[in-house]
């Protein structure tokens, strides 16, 4: 059967979570689609138009739908939710952070959804500038957020985790020593909480 673009990028994307970024390369997509490098330059031009369109895929699905909220006091809950499916995207599959921090989001729902935070957030009573500081302070602590739960998972050294000297770190020592290992792997929490501070951070603006 004929290939169309969003068969290559599905496919792509099962090949994304197997070998991650670097080892996604064109002819190792074409050979899983069973098919000759040229054909994928009917959809693709190269591999940057092939992230780009990842990472489209991507974003259409975190933010599928996501209706603005019902009243302009609801505004915490709407931006925490939407800080939460752009995370989540971003650790939906490996490297995906990487991915979507490196692609050209302009013809994404990114930039729409960036709108109507601003929207939301000028309806709740922010001027522009402070929605805009915002809503960027949301996305970019998502992003780092994602960037380092990834880069916990592909760590091999099995001390990555390991407790801090007491000497010489005695207060993240103490903090560390409460949680086993798989729960300072799960950073599911964490960010959830960073997400809730910085949305009180702009209710004390209004």
């Amino acid at each position: 059967m004929p290939l169309d673009r969003m068969a290559v990028i599905e496919t792509a994307l099962v090949l994304l979570d197997e070998v991650g970024w670097d080892g996604l390369t064109v002819r190792r997509l074409a050979e899983r689609l069973g098919v000759q490098n040229p054909a994928l330059y009917w959809h693709f031009k190269n591999k940057k138009d092939l992230l780009n369109g990842i990472a489209e895929v991507i974003i259409a699905d975190a933010y599928a739908r996501f209706d603005l909220p019902n009243t302009p006091d609801s505004w915490p809950d709407w931006l925490e939710e939407l800080a939460q499916r752009f995370h989540g995207a971003l650790i939906s599959h490996r490297d995906g952070a990487r991915v979507i921090a490196s692609a050209d989001l302009a013809n994404s729902q990114h930039p729409v959804m960036f709108d109507r935070g601003l929207h939301v957030l000028i309806s709740a009573g922010f001027d522009l500038h402070t929605a805009f500081a915002g809503m960027i302070t949301i996305f970019d602590f998502a992003t780092g957020s994602a960037f380092e739960e990834q880069a916990e998972q592909n760590h091999d050294d099995g001390n990555y985790h390991s407790l801090p000297d007491p000497n010489r770190l005695p207060h993240l020592s103490a903090l560390f020593s409460e949680f086993t290992v798989a729960d300072r792997a799960n950073r599911s929490e964490g960010f959830t909480l960073g997400i809730k501070l910085i949305i009180n951070g702009l209710r004390s603006l209004l």
